[in-house]
């Protein structure tokens, strides 16, 4: 299986009175792949009296460029734009799984992966302590691959997605203490399903939350030292596969999921987390510390997609004892 790519860069520097630096790229990958048909694809095709096995092969390639310009408005302000394009071959795991039920083949149709992104950020430092931080995004995702799981696990395309989003942050740090919180919220713009066994959602976000919100605090005080962290996961929504075979066309589905017992919600509900950590440090070479994550002992649930009676459960409370020493 032979694989090769190149890659090349041309970085500016400033011009324009120091106020613009330009940044182009491009590479360009190629795979390379012989196998053997197994499965004598054309035995029964051509009527033949004994299996044939037919030397094949694939070739993957694409060039990707990428774009950047930074705009340096003032001293500690600046703005960047970025366009570009990512590639991702199918792995070997994809293409030929055999002998096992964990995976199938799928080394003739199985498309690589293009991500296609456009950016616009913010980067400001309101003061040498405080740094401000945004991020617009575009993103199309084309041909994403993953098991399916009504075709016996087999590697599909299962569909392309189309996104846009704002993501935030705000960092400050000053001599021993230091926090930061951040904020993203992301909807889908289209999408285009290449797997009939899932329901399409061209409009409303599935599979993943709108919006998260993180917060953190870190801290030194002598000895002693502590931090505590919030997180927020927004409402999780299911696509109508995830309650029964669908309609490809019209998105109904077949058996009425309220009309059987219902072991997951349509919507998996917020949740928030907390994690506090305390360490002291006892001699120079001794650190005792505590750790406890979950500490309001929230239940958690993360989305298992598709048609199952039963979501992820994120752990309870745990609180562990760490001592470190150095000699």
């Amino acid at each position: 299986v032979p694989k090769g790519a190149i890659f090349g860069q041309v970085v500016s520097g400033k011009f324009l009175y120091d106020k613009l630096e330009l940044t182009l790229g491009i590479r360009y990958d190629e795979k390379y792949i012989k196998y053997k048909g197994i499965d004598s694809p054309y035995t029964e095709k051509y009527g033949l009296e004994y299996p044939f096995y037919p030397e094949e092969k694939r070739v993957f390639r694409r060039t990707s460029p990428r774009a950047g310009l930074v705009v340096f408005i003032m001293n500690g302000l600046n703005l960047k734009f970025m366009a570009g394009r990512a590639f991702r071959e199918p792995s070997i795991t994809e293409l030929f799984g055999a002998n096992t039920f964990t995976l199938a083949s799928n080394p003739r149709e199985l498309k690589p992966e293009i991500i296609n992104t456009q950016e616009a950020a913010l980067d400001w430092f309101i003061t040498k302590n405080l740094n401000f931080k945004l991020n617009f995004f575009n993103t199309k995702f084309e041909n994403q691959i993953a098991y399916s799981v009504a075709n016996n696990n087999l590697s599909t395309n299962i569909y392309t997605l189309h996104h846009r989003g704002v993501e935030s942050e705000l960092i400050y740090e000053v001599k021993k203490l230091s926090y930061f919180m951040n904020f993203s919220y992301n909807q889908r713009v289209n999408e285009a399903v290449l797997d009939n066994t899932i329901s399409q959602n061209k409009k409303a976000l599935t599979w993943a939350p709108t919006n998260t919100q993180n917060f953190g605090v870190r801290g030194e005080y002598h000895d002693f030292s502590g931090s505590v962290s919030l997180q927020r996961q927004g409402p999780v929504y299911r696509r109508n596969s995830d309650f029964g075979t669908v309609d490809f066309y019209t998105n109904f589905v077949y058996v009425d999921p309220y009309a059987y017992p219902q072991y997951r919600s349509r919507v998996i509900p917020e949740w928030y987390n907390m994690n506090l950590r305390l360490s002291y440090n006892v001699t120079s070479n001794l650190n005792i510390g505590i750790f406890v994550s979950n500490a309001l002992n929230r239940t958690q649930h993360l989305i298992k997609n598709f048609e199952f009676p039963f979501d992820y459960r994120r752990e309870t409370r745990r609180v562990m004892l760490d001592v470190s020493a150095h000699f």
